[in-house]
């Protein structure tokens, strides 16, 4: 596994290289290279989780809900490259679910006075925990 890992991060970060250093880049190069910085996140995340150690508060977050950001960016992507003009507010339509994800639980971590810990790619559920720590993974699996 952590091979597998490891072949990902190296063949996203020459892509990322490559496409980073073309000239006269397009809006789909931009948001090509949007979607593999977050692919490259989320293949940190879970190498960081599994294989060395935990990720508590804000990191477990912000990490944790990478999905809700790479997947628009990937919808985006086929879109600009099928030749759909796209308006600003279409873009940021499409992005907004993850900083949204992201502030509400870290208000809702903050009024419980919980630290959410991420390990082996997932959030820990704490014993005792607030009835909606059971709806986190909702707009993931949306």
């Amino acid at each position: 596994m952590e091979v597998i890992l490891n072949a990902g991060l190296g063949i996203g970060a020459m892509l990322f290289v490559l496409l980073w250093v073309k000239r006269n880049k397009v809006q789909e190069d931009y948001i090509f290279l949007g979607w593999i910085l977050v692919t490259l996140l989320q293949i940190t995340f879970y190498y960081i989780t599994i294989f060395r150690f935990n990720l508590y508060g804000l990191w477990a977050i912000l990490s944790f809900g990478l999905p809700l950001l790479g997947a628009p960016l990937l919808f985006l992507y086929v879109l600009a490259l099928t030749g759909h003009k796209m308006a600003w507010f279409t873009i940021i339509g499409h992005l907004v679910v993850y900083p949204i994800f992201v502030a509400i639980l870290w208000v809702l971590q903050v009024k419980d006075n919980l630290i959410l810990t991420a390990s082996e790619g997932y959030i820990l559920i704490p014993s005792n925990p607030p009835r909606w720590i059971f709806f986190y993974a909702v707009p993931l699996a949306v």
